[in-house]
């Protein structure tokens, strides 16, 4: 059998017996391909990235999928426990944008990102006022990724608080650290433009870095310190 691929599809998951074969997600569709039994199917979607799947059922016959923007949507294939019949895919509601997904038991699913905080939810089977079909049930604090912070101290008591630039996307927020915080500032050196800062050992078997090397936009070839 041999079948189209679109130029997105950047993901598959295995379907396990008895239905067999497996799926191909891309930017606009997903496909069903099962080369044993000569089967394809395909639905169009809007464009999306798909970042993770859970299975729900142990036959394969329901799949969780999250994408790049948080939304968490069902993928049903429709069959007569031996052959795939349709494919149906229907959105339940808004997540942190998932890295990993776990479905539990009784409806209940952890939600890991890596973008913003992770989530405990619940599925239910009717959608509330805000057409979702998600509940958050827990929420784990995730600072990460930190993109940029600074140390100030807001209450101005003289007890510094760490305010970070946290998460991306749909998850980006900004954070205060208030406790266990402290900075203590060893030398400063004025180097406008740096680009890249990264430490070197001068061989393979030294314990200690040696080298300090900083990419610049106004040295054209990076500058190199050595340490005494």
């Amino acid at each position: 059998m041999t079948t189209g691929v679109e130029l997105g599809a950047s993901m598959i998951i295995p379907v396990p017996a008895p239905l067999g074969g497996c799926i191909l997600l891309g930017e606009q569709t997903i496909s069903y391909l099962n080369k044993d039994k000569g089967d394809t199917k395909t639905i169009h979607m809007d464009l999306c990235v798909t970042r993770a799947w859970g299975k729900v059922d142990e036959n394969g016959s329901r799949y969780l999928l999250g994408d790049h923007m948080g939304q968490l949507y069902i993928l049903v294939l429709k069959n007569d426990e031996s052959k795939v019949l349709d494919l149906n895919l229907e959105s339940l509601g808004s997540t942190s944008s998932a890295k990993t997904i776990s479905y539990l038991d009784s409806g209940v699913v952890f939600i890991g990102s890596c973008f913003g905080d992770s989530q405990l939810i619940k599925l239910h089977p009717d959608k509330d006022e805000n057409g979702s079909n998600i509940e958050v049930l827990e929420t784990f604090t995730n600072l990460g990724p930190i993109q940029d912070f600074c140390v100030v101290d807001l209450e101005r008591q003289g007890q510094g608080q760490v305010v970070t630039c946290s998460g991306t996307l749909k998850d980006g927020s900004l954070r205060v650290v208030r406790n266990g915080i402290g900075i203590n500032e060893q030398a400063a050196v004025e180097l406008p433009g740096i680009k890249g800062l990264w430490s070197l050992r001068d061989s393979a078997q030294s314990q200690y870095d040696k080298y300090l090397v900083q990419r610049s936009k106004i040295i054209s070839l990076p500058l190199v310190c050595e340490r005494e």
